[in-house]
């Protein structure tokens, strides 16, 4: 698999896995009557997986800005990314 795709994919995943973990079944895990600093142990978790939620689109957008950067570098001048011979696009 090309390094491009897995960024791509985990991008679209990202959303997805954060998703998942709002479900009922792992809220419940942590919607306990415990409390770390005063705060409930619930908030703690929605408030860092929305904290790592952001870091972590943050770092795949970077990371897809760089390579789709680097591949428009590397083509002719006029070349469009959708036309596959390296010509102007006819569209």
């Amino acid at each position: 698999m090309k390094p491009d795709k897995r960024v791509r994919d985990a991008a679209l995943l990202l959303p997805l896995a954060g998703l998942l973990l709002l479900m009922p079944p792992y809220i419940r895990v942590f919607d306990q009557p415990a409390f770390f600093a005063g705060v409930p142990l619930l908030y703690i978790y929605i408030f860092c997986l929305w904290l790592v939620g952001i870091l972590l689109s943050a770092l795949l957008s970077r990371t897809l800005k760089r390579r789709l950067d680097a591949a428009d570098m590397d083509l002719p001048d006029g070349a469009d990314r959708r036309d596959p011979d390296g010509g102007p696009d006819d569209r």
